[in-house]
């Protein structure tokens, strides 16, 4: 589970991209995961380094990403994405 919420969280920050010319991620690291019966949060931290022109500043946070597991399907859905630093 945990390369899918990298992946994901790495998609958001791609996303944002769109408010600069890039944003080079520097680091991505998961610290908490708990898996429980129906929900689940990772978490973790980043640092991105954001450039526009020839200005560039450095944004790095906590991001927390929750889950709920569907019953009936068994899957694992993304209900909720916090990253700090970034209003998204």
């Amino acid at each position: 589970m945990i390369p899918v919420i990298t992946s994901f969280v790495t998609i958001i920050v791609n996303l944002y991209k769109q408010a600069y010319d890039d944003i080079e991620v520097n680091e991505l690291e998961v610290t908490n995961c708990i898996v429980e019966k129906y929900e689940s949060r990772v978490s973790g931290t980043y640092k991105v380094v954001a450039i526009t022109g020839y200005d560039s500043c450095t944004i790095s946070g906590n991001w927390q990403v929750f889950l709920e597991k569907d019953e009936l399907l068994g899957y694992w859905y993304i209900n909720n994405v916090q990253i700090e630093g970034l209003n998204l």
